[in-house]
């Protein structure tokens, strides 16, 4: 779990400071890593970062933290019969809550905008091709790799799956079949992309 947590503050770390880039010999301040560039010192990028390392450490447990109040809280009220609920009700306050994670994330993501609005700009927002090579080297290569061990996994499965369950469920096997084909060739095709963008 504590791993998983590490590679999820690394990923959040990464598409952080991958807004910082160099644009004319210039350290600028990209918004999304696509925005108008915006000059900044060193100082303040370390300042940015170091506040985001703080968001990104505490949003996690936060997160776990709340939506374990809230199944507790959901499950007492059931049990205890002051407020029955429905069974959608928990997979409803699961959905609610990611919204607002979402905002939190995007907020913090474009904190150093409120201090740097006095800024001009210094050239126009990245076209969608140069966007796309910027979050490919972004994205760290386990995020990658996962999908395809996984599409590999479930295609032996399908591979080696028995007859009877073939002829029997022949909708579920070309759907299994299908999935794992598409986490393969998918994976294979963004990791060879990210490869060309990082050399």
């Amino acid at each position: 779990m504590f791993g998983k947590l590490d590679h999820a503050k690394e990923a959040m770390l990464r598409q952080f400071s991958g807004q910082f880039d160099y644009f004319h010999n210039t350290l600028v301040y990209r918004p999304l890593s696509k925005g108008q560039p915006i000059r900044v010192l060193e100082e303040e990028r370390d300042d940015f970062v170091a506040a985001f390392k703080r968001f990104a450490d505490r949003a996690l447990w936060v997160s776990f933290l709340v939506l374990f109040f809230v199944m507790i809280s959901i499950v007492a009220l059931d049990e205890s019969g002051l407020l029955p609920m429905p069974d959608w009700i928990p997979v409803a306050a699961v959905f609610l809550l990611v919204p607002l994670y979402f905002i939190a994330y995007r907020r913090a993501l474009t904190a150093p905008l409120a201090q740097l609005a006095g800024r001009a700009p210094m050239s126009g927002e990245r076209s969608r091709e140069e966007l796309q090579q910027v979050r490919l080297r972004q994205m760290p290569w386990y995020n990658m790799i996962v999908p395809v061990f996984m599409g590999a996994a479930i295609s032996l499965v399908a591979a080696f799956a028995k007859p009877e369950f073939r002829s029997e469920h022949p909708y579920v096997f070309v759907g299994i079949a299908l999935f794992g084909a598409f986490l393969l060739i998918g994976g294979g095709i963004n990791m060879y992309q990210k490869w060309r963008a990082e050399r």
